[in-house]
């Protein structure tokens, strides 16, 4: 008994010096932000979202590291009739365990891990960027990297997930009583290489993702995505990508979608840029269906048009007037990519005409200003308005949708 006691006493010890030294390398921090966004379309709307962000990490060694991360949510919606409260939302932001092991495969290898609620994108942008429950690995040889990962994402809020592949998924977006995202895995594989041709670099991205709900159509859907980018000297930067998208939910569907963006920076004069950006996402026709992204955004800041269905062409100019203080303006031009009617949700007040005729859907001038206050303070005010074509698409009485944007970050 005696010698029981002893060894358990000598393990709690262990245990608890290997805390307190772990405690002493621990790093931690607290975020706390405000978002505003007034609406104003023939009525006003304020949307509301404070959140509390609190993060830890623990070093394991010299090349393994614990990130533990949790968030805490107000969020309310007010306009000129209603009110929504969403006051309580608490839940697990990125939590990984992650790594790295140099000369996995030689001198010039490294292995790079990570486990848990991860982040992941693709290289666009457009198929998927979000958190999922699940892994990610990565082998970089040279100037050639190789990386594949998978996960599970019916257990991440649905605002976050914005899962919205098919009608089931809509409806279940739009019923309060849904907390988390449908019931959906997914995986990707893709490699780069670097300085394929000097300053280009080339890769290759494939995601798929599988609908595990047993109630209503599934549909699983594939994607293949190829993209360059690459810098012509100091000042000029490019990238252009197309995605392949292939589908089942009960037939066999495809769809596409691609981009570019080339950017001049000239960075002697108050940090000047100037960026030309397109975006284009199949509709449905006689050759494709609507363009469904694993994870679905907004294409425009001020209209809330999906990527679907949609061709975006945008002139984006910015520069730093001022010592931590960037300002910027952005002109947005929108066309529907087939004679189907433009997205009900994007101008909520606006009327789509009986025939349609033209493929010109509007344009959004926006304008921004950021200011980084101190290291851990900073604001960011923007606004902007979307002007609806009212020739051929909407009804002449459909009104501009402002909006007007106040952001502010402080990190403890």
């Amino acid at each position: 008994m005696k010698k029981r006691t002893i060894a358990r006493l000598s393990a709690f010890l262990t245990v608890f010096f290997l805390a307190v030294a772990s405690a002493a390398s621990l790093d931690f921090g607290l975020s706390l932000t405000n978002d505003s966004d007034y609406l104003y379309e023939g009525d006003w709307s304020l949307v509301q979202a404070n959140e509390a962000h609190v993060w830890l990490a623990v070093p394991f060694g010299s090349s393994n590291a614990l990130y533990v991360s949790g968030l805490y949510e107000f969020q309310g919606t007010f306009n000129s009739t209603t009110s929504t409260l969403v006051p309580w939302r608490l839940d697990l932001g990125r939590t990984e365990f992650e790594g790295l092991l140099e000369g996995f495969l030689g001198s010039s290898s490294v292995f790079r891990y990570s486990v848990g609620r991860i982040a992941v994108e693709d290289f666009s942008n457009r198929v998927m960027s979000n958190l999922i429950d699940g892994f990610r690995a990565e082998l970089s040889l040279n100037n050639f990297s190789i990386y594949l990962g998978a996960g599970y994402r019916g257990l991440t809020y649905k605002e976050d997930a914005r899962s919205l592949i098919d009608e089931d998924d809509q409806t279940a977006y739009e019923d309060s009583s849904v907390y988390f995202a449908p019931k959906r895995v997914m995986a990707n594989l893709g490699f780069r290489l670097n300085e394929l041709v000097q300053g280009h670099d080339f890769g290759l991205e494939a995601w798929g993702q599988y609908d595990l709900e047993s109630a209503g159509k599934q549909t699983h859907t594939a994607y293949v995505e190829p993209f360059f980018e690459g810098r012509f000297g100091r000042l000029f930067r490019w990238r252009g990508w197309c995605v392949a998208e292939f589908g089942y939910d009960g037939e066999f569907f495809k769809s596409v979608a691609a981009g570019g963006t080339v950017r001049l920076s000239i960075p002697e004069i108050i940090g000047f840029r100037v960026t030309g950006n397109v975006a284009w996402a199949s509709g449905t026709n006689e050759n494709f269906r609507y363009f469904a992204p694993i994870r679905q955004k907004q294409i425009v800041t001020v209209a809330a048009y999906p990527f679907s269905d949609i061709l975006l062409t945008s002139l984006d100019l910015s520069a730093s007037p001022l010592r931590r203080v960037t300002v910027g303006a952005t002109g947005s031009a929108l066309f529907r990519t087939t004679t189907n009617a433009p997205s009900s949700d994007a101008l909520t007040k606006a009327t789509v005409r009986t025939e349609t005729s033209g493929y010109y859907l509007g344009f959004e001038p926006t304008a921004r200003v950021a200011w980084q206050a101190a290291a851990d303070l900073s604001f960011h005010l923007s606004g902007g308005v979307f002007i609806p074509n009212t020739v051929d698409i909407y009804t002449t009485d459909s009104p501009l949708r402002w909006k007007a944007s106040i952001n502010a970050a402080f990190n403890l």
